[in-house]
């Protein structure tokens, strides 16, 4: 990760002490309850060693949808990410994505899927809006495994 910006506020709290694959499992979790189909193809899921890009892929009506995680509490993502994504989508042929970090996006990387189109970003202050207070670390691993 060296020669990315370090994020601005780094986080202490219940998220933060998530592993990554804990964090696509409660992701998964979240779209299964908006209605989608979820599958859950990322190495947290699948235990292989590279997942392609993708973590999630989302099904509901018309719209598939690619999800990549970033669990980084240190660094900002990058616009790298965005582009790789948007890459993706177009290989798969969905109809958008969504780039979620449980910390913060690099301005260019906003600039980019504003840009873009077709693209959501999630930071650290919509994910935890989105997935509600989590009870502590061990409870969220004995829970989902």
């Amino acid at each position: 990760m060296q020669g990315l910006k370090n994020v601005r506020n780094r986080r202490t709290d219940a998220l933060s002490q998530v592993g990554w694959d804990q964090l696509e499992v409660l992701l998964a979790t979240y779209y299964r309850g908006q209605g989608y189909t979820v599958d859950h193809c990322g190495t947290g899921a699948t235990s292989s060693r590279f997942d392609g890009g993708i973590d999630l892929k989302l099904h509901k009506d018309d719209a598939y949808i690619l999800v990549q995680c970033k669990h980084w509490n240190a660094k900002q993502v990058p616009h790298n990410a965005v582009h790789e994504l948007m890459g993706l989508m177009v290989n798969e042929g969905a109809t958008g994505v969504i780039l979620v970090t449980s910390g913060e996006f690099t301005r260019a990387a906003i600039e980019a899927a504003t840009r873009q189109g077709h693209v959501q970003l999630v930071d650290g202050d919509d994910l935890r809006g989105m997935l509600g207070p989590l009870p502590d670390a061990s409870r969220v691993c004995t829970e989902a495994g």
